[in-house]
């Protein structure tokens, strides 16, 4: 974009301080480019019918609303988003990285910490002050404030609002009153900050606590989207060069997967540690839990440099106990002593802790080198402003560290907590205590479902706790209709805790889905998935396992309410169709193979549906298949898609999909010319019509013309023939012409029709007459018009059907037959050989194009395949007509044995 002298100032302070990003858990600077180490996340209108997954970088572009708001779970990547959009804004669109989706925008971004201007604001400071000063001071702008103000009326301003959740009790009030005045400033102001674009983000509980306060801002929140299995591969390709020939990107993911953590892994923050670990640590094995990721991870960084790469001598000063006993008392002192538990703290903070803990840690002769050690080579504190301010790496690990720290010491921690249970700052190291391996968890659980039974509920996600202490709180929070903290609770490391949830889960959202209120249940369902989709494929699926109609009906009812393009859904609705009988409940069933087909036009889609179990119904039968799926070049008749094809046809429900892709659009178009896409680049070159018709006329004419050659010469003398054999070979040939004629008419006859009666589509249809055939005269057009009207009857043309009106129509006929047969019957030597040239002049000249086979529909038919043509390079359709000849190996490494086929029975 184009920028003067004082915004490029601007554009290579902000690429400077927000475009590169201190990876620790790899121990180096890493620039900022989704092309080499970001993905682009996803987000979901929560509370939106249907809404459908679309990229953030859709979202926060210009066309996006005016005002956002980005809710997510810890480590979902929501500030990592606002610095990858202001660095995608300001960066050269070069290369293919998808920052230049960002592309074709001139705003400036002026990113904004809450927490370190809450304090500015409670003393009575503006928001607008404080983008003013940060604009000043890096453009070097001799006037900032016109320069901002022009900036505001031609829209070019976002402002990036990051972290409201981290804003405390005391500060929250001034926080949002000044976010209040700075959006609602009137245009003619001297200062419009109401036109410029702000985006918020704020975790997703915290901000469920306050969302009344926010109903002024934006009436819809958008919540960070989880990982699925196609954005963990592309994560992990990313990287591809942190990964060695031991350790590589594929092994990394099949012990994912082997270790049952992929859910865990589907938050960006908890796949950076894991990554960073395996490529690190020959030994490491990934942890069950979310506190012994942080704490191995924390660990290591500590032990980072405790021996030189040569000579194997100590580097690290201090002994890695120290530290992490430092690092946790000093989470917990900071969170425990200040208004904002988690807002950042100072240099001095740390040098004054260290020095009061210096009594207790012997081994520690330097409290300046003893923090500068940390500082400098664990990366696990970080330096935010100029002025010496400092903060953990992630709040997550602020809140770990705490935790661990109240867990040392579980009675006095279980209190702590108890006491802060309605403070929603304190809500994550809640959950995080219950994952410590400490003898008091059930202790605190039960305190805690009396004074907040929700988030008792939630720790259920990461506490090792018995099944009936699990119960009481699970069933509490089904009683009042907490279902999101159910949710959480389905996430247990208790097997029989995870069982129990989900049942719950199952018995409410089938209570919901048979309710009346469809539209307060389809809200209710995308509250409770927003943002946890991958969950909603697991519960809808463990529904789908009763194999039972009623349940079938439950998950297509609450499928409705989830993004039609969702990948998790796959699993389920294939699982319902293999429910013995399905196919008598017939509206079910189409609703069932409906969504599929749709979600099969999105290829990562049809790949998981490829991966299901094989299933081929009783009720489905060969020619529904062959109907349904012409192409012979095409999938294997077992892909999992032709028999999903083959079902619809079944049902006759292919033409009533919600949404057709070029496929399904030329399977059911009049005339069928799906089973010409094959041979249609020939087709596509010539107009069998106009040659058709160029060679019968010619034919016609070049006939007439020899026959009246024949007959002067015959009648000057110059040849003689002998009229009694010619005539006996002329006669023949017509015989024999018509009767080949009505046979072959009769039998298309009776194919066709059978085709319309639900038989699959023959190639006989092309021998019918045509309606408007390319050659003919008046009679013969009236001929084969009658014909084509009543094929079933008119194509044998019975003689008990004719009138006397069909008597000239047949002595037409006869003589423009005849007119073709008497220059051969008058010139070849033997009667015999009549019958051999005549009857193939007059199927290829005179028969063949009054048929629908050069008629001129039926060549419009094969030309209009040019525009299916485009089906090879659909991205909707191609992955249903080109042949699947290699898999992934992402796939290849998850296919495992071959699974069981399912199948249906048809009583």
């Amino acid at each position: 974009m184009a920028l003067g002298r004082p915004q490029e100032r601007y554009r290579r302070w902000f690429l400077g301080e927000y475009g590169t990003l201190r990876n620790i858990y790899l121990n180096r600077v890493e620039t900022l480019d989704l092309a080499d180490t970001y993905i682009a996340l996803s987000v979901q209108a929560e509370g939106e019918v249907s809404g459908s997954q679309v990229p953030a970088t859709t979202l926060m572009g210009p066309s996006g609303p005016h005002r956002i708001l980005i809710v997510g779970d810890p480590g979902t990547g929501k500030s990592t988003l606002l610095r990858a959009y202001g660095s995608g804004v300001l960066r050269p669109g070069v290369g293919e990285s998808e920052l230049n989706l960002f592309g074709g925008t001139s705003e400036l971004p002026v990113l904004v910490t809450l927490r370190q201007v809450a304090d500015s604001l409670v003393r009575g400071g503006r928001l607008e002050d404080h983008v003013l000063g940060v604009l000043g001071r890096r453009s070097g702008a001799r006037n900032a404030r016109a320069m901002l103000r022009r900036l505001l009326l031609q829209g070019r301003i976002v402002v990036l609002l990051d972290g409201l959740d981290e804003v405390a009790r005391p500060a929250y009030d001034a926080v949002r009153s000044a976010i209040y005045s700075f959006v609602h400033t009137a245009e003619d102001a001297e200062l419009p900050t109401g036109l410029a674009r702000v985006v918020i983000s704020c975790r997703r509980q915290n901000y469920r606590q306050i969302e009344e306060d926010w109903s002024w801002f934006a009436t819809t929140s958008y919540a960070m989207v989880a990982l699925n299995d196609a954005d963990i591969d592309r994560f992990v390709q990313r990287r591809a060069t942190q990964f060695t020939d031991e350790r590589s990107g594929a092994a990394f993911l099949a012990d994912v997967h082997a270790s049952g953590t992929i859910e865990l892994h589907r938050v960006p923050l908890i796949l950076t540690i894991s990554l960073g670990l395996y490529t690190q640590l020959a030994a490491y094995e990934i942890p069950h839990s979310i506190g012994n990721f942080y704490d191995e991870m924390v660990r290591e960084l500590l032990r980072r440099h405790d021996f030189r790469a040569e000579g194997q001598l100590r580097m690290n000063r201090y002994k890695t106990e120290d530290k992490h006993r430092f690092l946790r008392e000093l989470a917990l002192h900071l969170a425990q002593t200040r208004t904002s538990p988690f807002a950042d703290f100072t240099y001095g903070d740390l040098l004054a802790f260290c020095a009061a803990q210096r009594r207790r840690m012997p081994r520690v002769d330097d409290e300046r080198r003893f923090v500068d050690e940390i500082i400098d080579r664990s990366g696990l504190l970080m330096r935010t402003t100029e002025e010496d301010q400092f903060a953990f790496a992630h709040r997550a690990l602020h809140e770990h560290l705490a935790a661990a720290q109240l867990a040392k010491d579980p009675q006095e921690g279980c209190k702590f907590l108890h006491d802060r249970a309605d403070d929603p700052q304190w809500r994550q190291v809640a959950v995080l205590f219950c994952g410590e391996s400490h003898p008091h968890v059930e202790t605190f659980l039960r305190g805690l479902a009396g004074l907040s039974p929700d988030l008792a509920c939630q720790c259920l996600a990461t506490a090792e706790v018995s099944a009936d202490v699990a119960v009481d709180m699970i069933e509490t929070a089904r009683t009042r209709r907490m279902l999101p903290a159910i949710m959480e609770a389905a996430k247990s490391p208790v097997p029989e805790t995870r069982t129990r949830a989900l049942l719950a889960l199952q018995a409410e959202l089938t209570d919901l889905a048979t309710s009346p209120g469809r539209q307060r249940r389809d809200r209710l369902v995308a509250d409770l998935f927003s943002g946890h989709l991958p969950a909603a494929g697991k519960l809808l699926l463990s529904m789908a396992e009763q194999r039972t109609p009623a349940m079938a009906a439950a998950v297509t009812q609450l499928a409705s309410a989830l993004p039609p393009d969702e990948q998790t859904l796959v699993a389920p609705l294939w699982r319902c169709l293999a429910i013995p009988g399905i196919d008598r409940h017939r509206d079910l069933a189409r609703e069932l193979i409906g969504r599929l087909l749709v979600l099969a036009m999105d290829p990562e889609c049809a790949a998981t549906l490829e991966r299901l179990p094989p299933l081929r119904p009783d009720w489905l039968i060969p020619e529904d298949l062959e109907a349904a799926y012409p192409l012979r070049r095409g999938l294997s008749p077992d892909s999992n898609l032709v028999v999903l094809l083959g079902m619809g046809q079944a049902l006759r429900m292919l033409d009533q999909v919600p949404r057709k892709n070029l496929y399904l659009t030329a399977l059911t178009e009049p005339g069928r010319p799906l089973a010409l896409i094959e041979a249609s680049p020939f087709w596509s070159k010539v107009s069998l019509h106009r040659i058709a018709k160029t060679l019968s006329y010619s034919a016609f004419y070049a006939t007439i013309t020899v026959s009246l050659g024949v007959t002067i010469l015959s009648m000057t003398g110059r040849i003689s023939i002998d009229l009694e054999p010619a005539l006996a070979g002329l006669g023949a040939s017509l015989c024999a012409f018509t009767i080949i004629v009505l046979g072959l008419s009769t039998y298309a006859a009776r194919r066709y029709f059978d085709y319309i009666y639900g038989g699959r589509f023959t190639k006989w249809s092309y021998l019918l007459p045509s309606v408007n055939p390319t050659f003919g005269l008046p009679r013969i057009e009236q001929l084969w018009g009658l014909m084509a009207e009543r094929p079933q009857i008119a194509a044998t043309y019975r003689l008990r059907n004719w009138t006397l009106e069909s008597v000239p129509v047949l002595l037409v006929h006869l003589s423009t037959t005849a007119i073709y047969g008497l220059p051969a019957a008058a010139l070849l030597p033997q009667p015999w050989l009549v019958p051999f040239v005549v009857i193939p002049v007059l199927l290829l000249f005179y028969w063949l194009p009054a048929t629908e086979l050069c008629g001129e529909h039926t060549t419009r038919l094969f030309l209009s395949s040019r525009r299916f043509l485009g089906i090879y390079q659909d991205p909707e359709s191609r992955h249903w007509v080109l042949p699947r000849t290699s898999t992934p190996p992402s796939q290849r490494r998850r296919a495992g044995p071959p699974s069981r086929s399912l199948t249906g029975s048809k009583n």
